[in-house]
């Protein structure tokens, strides 16, 4: 019935604004248009095909023109519509100019002043070969005709033109067998196929089979406790140890079982929020459906839904600060040396666990994405991943494209990149405030402080947006356009000091007796339904209320410095990061009635632990679907839906494959590589506490 309640307000909500959206009765240019692919590429002599990006051009006496320009003054809003992009069989352009009579000329070099002088282009020219210009140079001619004499005899407007790309054979795009570059995937994979069936066989056959049920701890090591290196070596790429790896509980589970749901969740927020502006790089057909979004209530609450990842922040500070506390690694007595040696194996075995997954993405994306699949669009939706994944592969890999984002693949990986750094930095606090107690709260009245006034700071010096939102413009063309909030604010560790602090307050007041105090005297009301539904509406009502604010700053920004911006900047992500910290320690305390008992699922449990992968693999997805369209695409709610489904199941599948087969295979050795180290910690640990 609640659930219900919430979805009729906000529809009411939704009809109420849907009524006030702002329609054009101008019949727009077609945005995209395509000569059939398969037609060109199919015969006994392949027709080359070319996309092409046009620029209409300014016409003071055309009453459309005046239509169009004043309908693309709002880039909050608008698609440019007089940018458009065309697919055209060269042989038939060649035909269609024969018959009208129009000469082509041969060129030996472009002639710029029929190509927009616009960043798109430029963009353009980064990415795309130099077999491209020699395309341009041989067709340019041809197809700026054509493409104007369309325009022209539809709309009575000219057009500047640039050709992206040419496609010239139905193979162009299939993996080149003798390619050295090639090979390797498919030495790669050969590799990875031949260590798990060995490890599993090896498991199955030779390793003892009534240890079956036991952790691979346990199993790699002897009666006298010496862990046997080699056995824990051969088993790591057992499929059966990581598929109960993936699938049995683990330490803290019971207690805090509903973190699995709250990432899964998360994660499929994150995916539709990806799909939401994917489709802005999608051939469309009625581009006035993404248009007309924004002004219904559920946009303005998704617009501001990208401040939900911030529950990832809290729940990886919250066991991060829990386990140094339960192992008691440093304290007052530690040295510097054994304190400074500690934190570079910490950061090291964290970088390393993520590193695999890491860098099979960017091998994806450099060697085997650009290979799978053809069409007028393939190469636009992924040329410049490939083409950035092979040049720039360096900044994700060493986590330094937060700060050099521009011709980086691969963007959503800027989460690892944070995240890796805020855990760098709060580390470093955790164990400061280990072995220096007195520090704690100034520590984190100072962080909590910096973690409003650096936002705010920010917002208002840079004249920013207050948050990053998803203008219809804004990722078209597969580069960041509107890039200083995003660059500046939405990405950096320093715009996100917030979420960890509260993770670690939130681990602070887990431990103390005040909270089980607390937790025995709500727990008479943690089956009360009186208390309990009134409690679990208002855990839904509060945060699609503070969602929805969106509306009341998403197109404020003058360009001017605005104080009460800033401070709505600094305040509303925070205020969403106290929300996640009171979820969480209110589910820890059992409270949420049903919603608690649907939380702590143990059917969560194994997809909960698969939502790294998805993050990982459902951007390089969502490309290959989008590439694969050969026509305009009509968009509608339900499309909307089954695509965010559609991704979300198939990159739940791939990250469970790649669990099994690389990332926890691996993240098995790399525990073992660390687990010596650990071990010897906690040695000097104990020797320290003899000697007090």
């Amino acid at each position: 019935m609640w659930f219900g309640i919430l979805i009729i307000s906000v529809l009411a909500v939704d009809n109420v604004l849907g009524d006030t959206n702002s329609k054009t009765t101008v019949k727009m240019p077609t945005m995209f248009k395509f000569d059939n692919y398969q037609e060109a590429m199919s015969s006994s002599n392949p027709s080359p095909y070319c996309l092409v990006f046009g620029e209409i051009q300014p016409d003071n006496s055309s009453d459309l023109w005046h239509a169009i320009d004043a309908f693309v003054q709002d880039p909050v809003r608008r698609f440019r519509h007089d940018h458009i992009i065309y697919g055209f069989n060269v042989d038939k352009c060649k035909q269609l100019l024969r018959d009208k009579g129009i000469v082509v000329e041969t060129q030996t070099e472009l002639d710029e002043t029929r190509i927009p002088q616009d960043e798109v282009v430029d963009f353009f020219k980064r990415i795309f070969t130099e077999d491209d210009y020699k395309d341009r140079l041989q067709y340019q001619d041809l197809l700026d005709k054509c493409m104007n004499l369309e325009i022209q005899g539809k709309y009575n407007l000219s057009v500047k033109t640039f050709i992206e790309y040419c496609d010239k054979n139905p193979n162009k795009e299939e993996m080149p067998s003798k390619d050295g570059m090639s090979r390797s995937v498919y030495v790669v994979i050969g590799i990875l196929v031949v260590l798990n069936i060995a490890s599993s066989f090896y498991d199955y056959f030779v390793h003892s089979p009534r240890d079956s049920g036991k952790s691979q701890i346990e199993q790699s090591t002897k009666k006298e406790g010496k862990p046997n290196l080699g056995v824990a070596i051969l088993t790591s790429f057992s499929i059966s140890r990581n598929y109960r790896q993936l699938t049995q509980a683990k330490e803290n589970d019971d207690e805090f079982r509903f973190f699995y749901f709250y990432r899964l969740v998360t994660a499929i927020i994150v995916i539709f929020g990806h799909v939401y502006l994917g489709i802005t790089t999608m051939p469309l057909k009625n581009p006035e459906f993404v248009e007309g979004k924004w002004d219904e209530a559920w946009s303005m609450i998704c617009q501001n839904g990208n401040v939900t990842i911030q529950i990832f922040f809290i729940m990886t500070a919250f066991h991060t600060k829990l386990s140094f506390d339960k192992r008691k690694v440093i304290t007052p007595r530690s040295s510097f040396a054994k304190s400074a040696s500690l934190y570079i194996t910490v950061i090291a075995h964290r970088y390393l666990r993520l590193l695999p997954s890491l860098a099979a993405l960017i091998y994806f994306e450099s060697k085997i994405l650009y290979h799978l699949g053809s069409g007028p669009f393939w190469r636009h939706i992924n040329q410049a991943g490939n083409t950035f994944c092979q040049q720039y592969w360096w900044k994700n890999i060493f986590l330094v494209n937060i700060f050099l984002m521009d011709e980086s693949c691969s963007q959503h990986t800027w989460y690892i990149s944070t995240d890796v750094h805020l855990f760098m930095l709060y580390t470093l606090l955790i164990i400061v405030t280990a072995k220096f107690p007195r520090l704690k709260k100034p520590i984190y009245i100072t962080m909590a402080t910096l973690s409003f006034l650096i936002l705010g700071t920010l917002t208002y010096i840079y004249r920013l947006d207050v948050n990053v939102y998803l203008k219809p413009e804004l990722y078209r063309y597969l580069y960041f356009k509107f890039k200083d909030t995003f660059y500046t604010t939405y990405i950096t560790f320093y715009g996100n000091l917030g979420g960890y602090l509260m993770g670690i307050l939130c681990a602070e007041w887990y431990q103390t007796e005040h909270f089980s105090k607390t937790k025995e005297r709500l727990s008479k009301y943690a089956r009360n339904v009186f208390v309990q539904i009134p409690f679990v509406i208002a855990h839904l009502y509060v945060p699609l209320t503070v969602l929805y604010t969106a509306v009341w700053v998403i197109d404020k920004n003058n360009g001017e410095p605005s104080l009460w911006l800033a401070l709505y900047s600094a305040g509303f992500r925070n205020l969403w990061v106290l929300y996640g910290g009171f979820s969480v320690m209110m589910m820890a305390m059992k409270w949420g009635w049903i919603a608690y008992d649907l939380c702590s699922m143990e059917m969560f449990r194994t997809v909960g632990r698969l939502t790294f992968g998805m993050f990982i693999w459902h951007a390089p997805i969502l490309r290959i679907i989008s590439g694969l369209y050969r026509d305009s695409l009509e968009l509608s709610d339900a499309y909307v839906g089954s695509l965010t489904i559609t991704v979300s199941v198939l990159s739940m599948s791939i990250a469970f494959i790649f669990s099994l087969l690389v990332e926890f295979p691996l993240g098995n050795l790399v525990n073992l590589l660390f687990r010596y180290v650990s071990k010897s910690s906690v040695q000097e640990n104990s020797q320290e506490k003899k000697q007090k």
